[in-house]
């Protein structure tokens, strides 16, 4: 079980909702503090065939749900709320106003949904923390690739994992801009603990960046296959390239299918990317 770390936090008021004579039941909050990992903050990361990889920009779209343990009351069944966050930092993320007593959670990569039928609106309503305008602005807009691309129905959902570094090998410099939307692809950690009045009970969640570029069959950092997704050799490698690059699986039916795209290989490696 994840060690929980109580943490002051101001809960919202909710008078405005009820009648000014009726006292609010107390209440906390429980979440998560991310921990970066150091490619996550920007230290160099080596990988078996020769790429030296710095992580500029790690940014993702999490979303934090908790549930009581007594729901017999009837008050209360569960909420979720969502974060955009710089995975750089060690932040907080949480669900508000929860009951007192026993609780679990869990954090996961999740996305923003576009509606009315453009690529520029959305129903977010993301906390965000750390971002600058111009990095939150990009998950306003839809994700170069997407684990449901866009339809008659839906004009597809903004990025989960908004990704830009640089990588280079004996003389070859890769500028790497993925927006990347990989919702429903990986689940995240979970945890419990009690909720406490007015405090905020959280547990460590660990940002591992390397993930994002580990086999996850060998368990090998390597970048080989991603970067040969650069079909048009501009030095750029982004995810319409990913989600346009196969690869063939030798022996891994059992695991993965024998064909797939290079975004399906990125996507694999995300559900390593939040771990307890």
């Amino acid at each position: 079980m994840n060690r929980l770390l109580p943490l002051v936090l101001v809960l919202a008021s909710l008078s405005s909702c009820v009648p000014a004579s009726e006292e609010l039941p107390p209440a906390g909050a429980f979440g998560f503090v991310t921990d970066p990992s150091p490619a996550a903050r920007g230290e160099p990361i080596v990988t078996s065939d020769g790429w030296t990889i710095r992580i500029e920009t790690l940014a993702l779209n999490v979303g934090v749900m908790a549930t009581p343990s007594d729901m017999s009351s009837g008050r209360y069944y569960g909420s979720s709320e969502a974060f955009r966050i710089d995975a750089s930092q060690s932040v907080q993320v949480f669900t508000r106003s929860l009951p007192l007593g026993p609780a679990s959670g869990s954090i996961s990569l999740t996305n923003n949904y576009l509606y009315e039928g453009s690529s520029r609106r959305s129903n977010s309503n993301a906390e965000v923390v750390g971002l600058s305008p111009e990095v939150n602005a990009r998950f306003e807009v839809r994700a170069d690739a997407s684990t449901y691309p866009p339809s008659t129905y839906s004009p597809g959902n903004g990025p989960s994992v908004l990704l830009i570094a640089r990588a280079e090998r004996a003389g070859r410099v890769l500028q790497i801009d993925l927006s990347l939307d990989v919702y429903a692809s990986t689940s995240g950690p979970s945890a419990s603990g009690d909720v406490l009045a007015n405090t905020l009970t959280a547990a460590p969640v660990h940002v591992v960046a390397e993930a994002l570029f580990t086999d996850v069959l060998s368990r090998v950092l390597l970048f080989d296959d991603l970067a040969a997704a650069d079909l048009d050799h501009d030095g750029r490698l982004t995810g319409q390239e990913l989600a346009a690059g196969r690869v063939v699986c030798g022996d891994c039916s059992d695991v993965r299918p024998t064909t797939q795209t290079l975004f399906d290989t990125f996507r694999e490696r995300c559900g390593g990317l939040l771990v307890p």
